[in-house]
């Protein structure tokens, strides 16, 4: 239950609410070279931030829970010179305002600027976890970074970001990512928009001013991409919190008649005992201590117990260790509260009786 409560409130680095999403093939013979793609971009971007309702425009080449992400090994200068392996890092190319649409939060720096996609300045931006993993103990912004094959040209870091779940949004660790000013023919684009699923329409309609010969494709909300990559795990561990549910119920129930039984049955025991001058609430103490003596080794035995059948279900948790204390100590406070009650309720009812009613059973 802690798992799928976690799950459900995870944090993507990134919105999932009020994002629409899709891309085109853009198959004009004019953009035959990064200046015209560019200015074609801006141009269809400005067309659908004056759409009603569009709040911000941007675009990227691979969208995060669709394509995900391509994988490069970077380089520095430092990893250069000692001869280390360069690390693996996710990438792609972003543009217009796709870091402040999708909300992905500026940590250090600046986002990049349009002169910079348009003329392919050697710039990038990178995530916390690239920065930490390329830079340990350095100030990123203006530190160089290229391909570790293929690449001669160093880029400068301009801005750092928070870290994003590129593929999954089960996946706890935070992926390396770099942004590279980008120009594509058939982006991502990315709108901002309460009227998220009501845009596809109104979208079309400028494809097929601007350019009517393109199709329009991957047509997603954010929140639909989302709801995708956990509807598996969700189904699961919503059967199993379902089943975690009514095992506990049955536990609790069962543990409350077996208690509660026992107590009632000792009704006479209670009226020899008050017939011979003890105090109620001293015969109600004695029998709430011995359910409760009861109920604790059955906690002990159980926790032993569960320490290892956790074991067969640690692939279906989220951000809760395997032995979490909140969830032992949860389950151990509700059996020994039934077990409080359910001998006291009884105990209480036959310590008010008469001794004479009660003993009149023998």
């Amino acid at each position: 239950m802690r798992s799928f409560w976690r799950l459900s409130h995870v944090d993507a680095g990134y919105d999932t609410r009020n994002i629409f999403t899709f891309q085109i093939a853009a198959g004009r013979p004019d953009l035959n070279e990064r200046a015209a793609v560019s200015r074609f971009q801006y141009a269809f971007m400005e067309r659908l931030a004056g759409i009603p309702g569009v709040e911000s425009v941007g675009f990227i080449t691979t969208l995060p829970l669709d394509e995900g992400a391509g994988t490069v090994n970077i380089t520095t200068p430092k990893i250069l010179a000692s001869g280390a392996e360069a690390p693996a890092v996710r990438n792609a190319a972003a543009g217009g305002a796709y870091f402040q649409t999708m909300g992905i939060k500026l940590v250090r720096g600046r986002y990049f600027e349009r002169v910079e996609e348009e003329t392919g300045i050697p710039n990038v931006i990178i995530s916390e976890a690239a920065a930490k993993m390329l830079f340990p103990s350095e100030d990123p912004l203006g530190q160089k970074v290229r391909p570790a094959a293929g690449g001669q040209n160093w880029f400068t870091v301009i801005g750092v970001v928070e870290d994003v779940k590129v593929d999954d949004l089960r996946r706890q660790a935070p992926e390396p990512m770099v942004y590279l000013p980008g120009v594509s023919t058939s982006p991502a684009y990315v709108m901002k928009s309460p009227r998220a699923d009501q845009l596809a329409g109104e979208v079309r309609a400028i494809i097929r001013e601007l350019a009517p010969q393109s199709p329009m494709y991957r047509i997603f909300t954010m929140q639909s991409l989302a709801d995708r990559s956990m509807a598996s795990l969700s189904f699961t561990m919503l059967m199993v919190g379902l089943g975690a549910v009514l095992a506990l119920v049955l536990g609790a129930v069962g543990l409350y008649g077996v208690l509660s039984y026992n107590v009632t049955r000792r009704a006479q025991e209670i009226g020899v005992r008050m017939a011979l001058g003890a105090e109620a609430k001293v015969v109600r103490r004695m029998f709430i201590w011995q359910g409760t003596r009861v109920t604790l080794v059955g906690v002990l035995v159980g926790i032993v117990a569960a320490i290892g059948l956790t074991t067969y279900v640690k692939t279906l948790l989220y951000g809760v260790e395997r032995l979490d204390v909140t969830a032992f100590a949860g389950m151990s406070a509700v059996m020994l509260a039934v077990a409080l009650v359910a001998s006291y309720l009884p105990a209480r009812r036959a310590s008010r009786v008469d001794p004479l009613v009660a003993l009149r059973g023998e």
